[in-house]
């Protein structure tokens, strides 16, 4: 896809990919905005390859299933599937999926379709809802 990394860095992405409480991404930038994503993202080929990340997510089984997708090659010989961070990219819409709970998490998350002179693809974008007390 773009970027490879390696598999223990997978594994370690995979555990920390949802710390995004101070960036606080909140939502994604709005369709036509052109930008760098500095902070390491789930970027997948298809709608439906991210769309089984956000499911893996739900079931607990993320690290398996980046595993799974990264394995993956495409048409060029890169991973269907990356966690890196991405150099610019053109937003265009942005689906709201709602919220996800990532252990001990909730996230407000968004699938959204971006591309850049090579190819167009989709990043999954999020925000951590700051829990508020019993």
């Amino acid at each position: 896809m773009r970027t490879r990394l390696a598999m223990g860095g997978r594994m370690v992405a995979a555990t920390a990919l949802f710390v995004w409480a101070a960036s606080a991404r909140a939502q994604p930038p709005e369709a036509t905005t052109y930008t760098a994503i500095l902070d390491p993202i789930i970027a997948c080929d298809t709608h439906d390859q991210i769309s089984q990340v956000v499911q893996a997510i739900k079931d607990s089984r993320l690290k398996d299933k980046l595993t799974e997708l990264a394995a993956i090659e495409d048409d060029t010989g890169e991973p269907a599937c990356i966690y890196s961070p991405l150099s610019e990219v053109v937003f265009g819409d942005s689906e709201h999926i709602g919220r996800i709970e990532d252990q001990d998490r909730t996230i407000d998350a968004w699938i959204s379709h971006v591309g850049n002179r090579n190819m167009e693809f989709y990043v999954l974008w999020g925000e951590e809802v700051e829990k508020t007390p019993a």
